[in-house]
């Protein structure tokens, strides 16, 4: 069996923004989420841990918000889930808020320690480094800025992260998929941040069509 962790934000969570639980956020069933899509869609000899967190990082730490840094996390993850024979990498959405004053340079950059943590983690078979595909996160919508202030000057670095990650995969010799030649702003729930259910649906066959040539 073959085992695949999706490390992510919001968007690998499965977050519902049409079904909040009182003062939580909703979330979308296995079956709806990208990932248990992908899941169906590999059958039995492959095995995938969900591993999404709302407002996770690639590595800053959010004053409003703890535990969030996709840094501290990811060595425990791997350590607790080895052997991996793969790891979907697909973070750098909150890195975009506006209190965080990080380029699109700079969030790729997060992405390049994460990925050198998990090169380094020895999680894969015998020991070895996982196969890792970078997964460049959705577009993001169009906010007034003065509704969603958080948000200023997202939508322009969100465009720029699949160029700059695709170069951080190249240069670590990892996979790599473009979300935003699969998933358009049209394809975005309401709050323009997170997957709809048609936009997880497309993302999944895609991811499962790409993990089938890597795996």
């Amino acid at each position: 069996m073959k085992t695949i962790l999706c490390f992510g934000d919001s968007n690998t969570w499965g977050y519902n923004d049409l079904d909040p639980i009182d003062d939580l956020p909703g979330r979308f069933d296995i079956r709806t989420r990208w990932t248990g899509i992908v899941s169906a869609s590999l059958g039995s000899e492959f095995r995938v841990i969900e591993e999404g967190l709302n407002g996770r990082t690639t590595v800053f730490e959010d004053p409003l918000w703890d535990h969030r840094a996709g840094k501290h996390y990811l060595v425990p993850c791997l350590d607790s889930h080895r052997p991996l024979d793969l790891v979907i990498m697909m973070l750098g959405t909150n890195d975009l808020k506006i209190r965080f004053s990080a380029s699109a340079v700079d969030i790729s950059q997060g992405l390049e320690v994460l990925i050198d943590l998990i090169q380094k983690s020895r999680s894969g078979p015998q020991g070895s480094s996982p196969k890792t595909l970078i997964v460049a996160p959705p577009p993001i919508g169009i906010f007034n800025a003065c509704d969603e202030p958080s948000w200023t000057g997202a939508q322009k670095k969100s465009a720029e992260l699949p160029r700059l990650y695709e170069n951080v995969a190249t240069r670590y010799h990892c996979h790599f998929a473009d979300s935003q030649k699969i998933v358009t702003v049209e394809d975005l729930a309401n709050d323009g941040l997170h997957l709809s259910t048609p936009a997880h649906a497309k993302l999944g066959k895609f991811l499962a069509d790409k993990i089938r040539k890597i795996v």
